[in-house]
């Protein structure tokens, strides 16, 4: 092995602990070009020296995969909860131009105990969506830069997870709103249902994401945190 090939090994094992994806390839060309001109500065040596040259300058290949998954981690997680309230966001204003144009009769409001349920379920989904607006607005400050130099060690996953429970209740909702609403106006429960479920499972599938990418991301940028400062 030459001492490129201890470049290329070094980038190997810290390319294995990074998520896939477009930006952990930029990272890890950026990182080749200064592991190469780590090496360069000393042409002459051996494999072995020039791989302990690089942990000795860089540190082990395990603690620079760490920090990078971890930062990469929590830029996904907010760039999908941005995703989320932009999403969120749209559909709301698509309700807007809906309810404007078309409208809703009163008369899609059913009588009886299936008008209360009817009722509380539209209660519902309107309280789940402020909450997953809410949400996504604060994971995305939360895994902004300042945010995670001031306080590190209290990354909040939950946000994700409210934001999470709070998309799946209010689907929930729009299925017992839809369920309830007055015989005749099923047409018009339909025209609504399309978008409105392609929306909330669209919504689910990217907070799941940065669900996933901030419990892992916040992980190890609190191990990182600690190592830094111990």
């Amino acid at each position: 092995m030459t001492a490129s090939g201890a470049v290329e090994e070094y980038l190997a094992q810290v390319s294995a602990q990074l998520p896939r994806g477009r930006r952990a390839r930029d990272v890890c060309d950026e990182l080749r070009d200064g592991l190469t001109e780590a090496i360069e500065i000393c042409p002459s040596l051996v494999p072995q020296d020039a791989a302990a040259l690089l942990v000795r300058e860089f540190g082990t290949p395990q603690e620079v995969g760490s920090a990078l998954a971890a930062e990469i981690r929590l830029r996904l997680a907010r760039r999908n909860s941005a995703y989320v309230l932009g999403v969120l966001l749209a559909s709301w204003a698509g309700w807007l131009v809906f309810d404007s144009t078309v409208g809703v009769p009163e008369t899609s409001v059913p009588t009886g105990w299936a008008g209360a349920v009817f009722l509380a379920g539209i209660d519902v989904l309107r309280a789940a969506a402020i909450v997953a607006q809410v949400g996504a607005a604060l994971g995305i400050v939360a895994t902004s830069f300042p945010m995670r130099r001031l306080a590190p060690t209290t990354v909040p996953t939950w946000l994700t997870r409210l934001t999470l429970t709070a998309l799946s209740i209010f689907g929930l909702a729009v299925l017992v709103a839809l369920a309830s609403m007055a015989p005749g106006h099923h047409l018009l429960g339909a025209l609504v249902a399309v978008p409105v479920c392609a929306m909330t499972v669209t919504a689910v599938a990217l907070s799941r994401r940065a669900a996933r990418h901030l419990a892992v991301g916040a992980n190890g940028f609190v191990a990182d945190g600690h190592a830094r400062t111990a």
